[in-house]
């Protein structure tokens, strides 16, 4: 079954996005009770304390985020994953994912298209969806978290940056590199609960993903053979119900391919599942990559093209190539104006540092959206993070070792 979005409705989620939400939070500086509970209640922040279920356990991490390792079958990592962070998976649902929802389609629009996507989802992660809720208790049903996990997919408003660079264009072979921002509306509840995720033990790759409490898939991350991802989302009139969330099946990327050419095959053989048009950049150990345009299902099997913009980098934001400029308004806040700066930066023969990365994320960000910045350094086995906050890029950047975190070397 395909969904399409209509004009109307568009219109409506974008008019809702832009300026319901904003109506709602200057409501909420309007009551006291409101505003206690979005900004100043200390109870909206995710704990911090270390704490285990069975074999899976979440530890403090550096900059306050939660570093939460997840073992076991399918079914024993989602219930350590509902046990361990329920509370924050509660806090989130009530004060953010349930906001958001109604103010777009409604609750019943998205349970619907999460039910027609079920039976293409991974079995293993829909019995990690049923471990999530049955660990998370009273409070939360499995229909919870079904919307949960199709939220991304049904309300297109992650906005993006990601670039490569390979030895060409770094002043340190070593530092070969995929940058990132994760840019959505946090209304300052989103910001406050990242956390990086371990899957450990999954059959396939072991991954580290920079996520949130209640979600399975992942939209950026590495896994053990150093293999980095991330996606940015191109705002479309349709929706493939009769696919996984796109964040599963870029978790599933990680977890069964080792190099780029893998991915590439890997995205061939499952692309044919994807929900939303997307583009995804890819980066290994080897320096090479490319950003795949995805788009749904037409005559059943998905269109996926590759490309590259200059020598030795790839770049993009939340457009295709080809529509770069030709629209009459920007798809997605200043998707242009974010592609155009990466076009100006990296195309020079300047060799870069971690730090220019850095200093060119900070000037991709977009304001009061910034949830997550990252620099993943396949040949380190590193990721660099900064997160909490609408404005992460304007925090340090802390270290995440790969293999101090998984437990051990390629």
């Amino acid at each position: 079954m395909k969904i399409t979005i209509t004009q109307r409705s568009l219109f409506r989620r974008r008019v809702l996005w832009g300026v319901g939400l904003v109506v709602f939070v200057l409501a909420a500086l309007n009551s006291c009770a409101i505003w206690t509970v979005l900004v100043t209640n200390p109870k909206l922040s995710p704990r911090t304390e270390a704490r285990s279920d069975g074999k899976s356990f979440v530890k403090p991490g550096a900059g306050g985020v939660p570093i939460v390792h997840l073992h076991g079958t399918p079914y024993e990592r989602g219930h350590a994953h509902g046990a361990m962070l329920k509370d924050e998976i509660r806090t989130l649902y009530e004060n953010y994912l349930g906001i958001i929802v109604t103010y777009t389609y409604g609750r019943n629009d998205y349970l619907k298209v999460a039910r027609a996507m079920l039976p293409h989802m991974p079995e293993a992660y829909v019995e990690e969806m049923r471990g999530i809720a049955d660990g998370a208790g009273t409070g939360l049903s499995f229909d919870d978290v079904l919307v949960a996990n199709v939220f991304l997919d049904v309300s297109q408003q992650v906005g993006c940056s990601t670039f490569t660079l390979d030895e060409s264009r770094v002043s340190d072979p070593q530092d070969i590199m995929l940058g990132r921002n994760l840019d959505f509306t946090s209304l300052n509840i989103a910001g406050r609960y990242s956390h990086v995720f371990v899957h450990h033990g999954t059959g396939g790759h072991d991954v580290l993903a920079p996520s949130w409490p209640g979600l399975v898939g992942a939209v950026s991350g590495m896994n053990d053979k150093g293999l980095a991802l991330a996606m940015m989302l191109v705002p479309s009139e349709e929706l493939n119900s009769a696919s996984m969330p796109y964040a599963m099946l870029y978790r599933q990327i990680l977890e069964r391919a080792a190099t780029a050419e893998q991915a590439r095959v890997t995205l061939l053989e499952l692309g044919c599942r994807a929900s939303v048009t997307n583009n995804l950049t890819i980066f290994d150990v080897n320096g090479e990559g490319f950003v795949a345009e995805i788009e749904p299902n037409r005559g059943g099997a998905a269109q996926v093209r590759f490309r590259e913009e200059c020598a030795g980098c790839a770049f993009s934001t939340n457009h295709f190539n080809e529509e770069h400029g030709e629209l009459e308004t920007d798809p997605y806040g200043n998707s242009y104006e974010r592609w155009d700066l990466m076009k100006t930066k990296l195309a020079g023969e300047k060799p870069l540092t971690v730090d220019d990365a850095k200093a060119l994320l900070k000037e991709l960000a977009m304001d009061g959206k910034n949830l997550q910045s990252m620099i993943f350094l396949p040949r380190r086995r590193e990721m660099l993070l900064a997160a909490i906050g609408p404005d992460a890029v304007e925090r340090p950047y802390e270290s995440y070792n790969l293999d101090r975190l998984l437990g051990h070397s390629p």
